[in-house]
């Protein structure tokens, strides 16, 4: 129910929220027109594109210029290997989908650094997965990923068998959380001892080290992840205009 002291393409803009949470309209479907969303609600255009405008901002609804208005489409953590280059790689860069090793599936109380990029408080439940990405049959990413516990805690329930080789496809199947979009920090560093095992090198090996914070479709942060991969297979492009 909308706060009715809010201005009124506020008020809107939690009804086109609720109707995007409740599956009426589910990732990647189109909305309809502008004029026909004011007809329906009974409100002058302007007011609802305001409302369209802040559902936009909050990551909700993206525009395709000379189509429409969509509902944001679900990410895929598939895109982590564009930044890496392997043996099942093509001219593209394009790779096959790689296989999921899950190593660790555990509640924990969150220290400070995930806590902060979940918007939660130290010590708070949270759930902890530790796994690797294999390729050709070797380890290509090692991942570590924090999430919220109550939104996630099926995951426990189910256990590591129930997991895909994509992480979000499999939020979304068991815990009804759809990723719409995320933030990347890219820096470097060294392979601890503990996670050159897991990537079959030597401790002290160069990596590229990505800190992603994916957020939910109604804009809540909801995974942090730490993934590192060998530095010289890293590859960064970027078109500037």
């Amino acid at each position: 129910m909308s706060d009715l002291r809010l201005p009124r393409y506020e008020q809107l803009r939690d009804a086109l929220r609720a109707r995007v949470t409740s599956g009426e309209w589910p990732p990647g479907s189109m909305l309809p027109s502008e004029t026909d969303l004011a007809r329906e609600y009974k409100v002058a255009l302007g007011t609802m594109r305001q409302a369209l405008s802040r559902a936009v901002e909050d990551g909700l609804l993206e525009r395709v210029h000379g189509k429409g208005t969509f509902v944001r489409s679900e990410l895929q953590d598939a895109l982590m290997f564009r930044f890496f280059r392997f043996r099942d790689s093509d001219a593209e860069g394009k790779v096959t989908i790689p296989r999921s090793v899950i190593h660790e599936l555990r509640e924990i109380p969150l220290e400070q650094e995930a806590a902060d990029h979940l918007n939660l408080k130290k010590g708070a439940r949270g759930i902890f997965i530790l796994r690797t990405r294999v390729l050709a049959d070797m380890p290509a990413l090692l991942e570590k990923i924090w999430l919220p516990y109550q939104a996630f805690k099926r995951l426990l329930t189910n256990g590591k068998d129930h997991f895909g080789d994509l992480l979000y496809p499999t939020y979304h199947k068991q815990c009804n959380v759809v990723i719409t979009h995320a933030r990347e920090n890219i820096g470097f560093g060294t392979l601890s001892h503990a996670d050159a095992r897991l990537l079959k090198k030597s401790a002290g090996s160069p990596v590229a080290v990505i800190r992603r914070t994916a957020f939910s479709l109604i804009g809540d942060p909801v995974e942090y992840r730490i993934s590192q991969g060998d530095a010289l297979s890293f590859h960064y492009n970027v078109e500037i205009k």
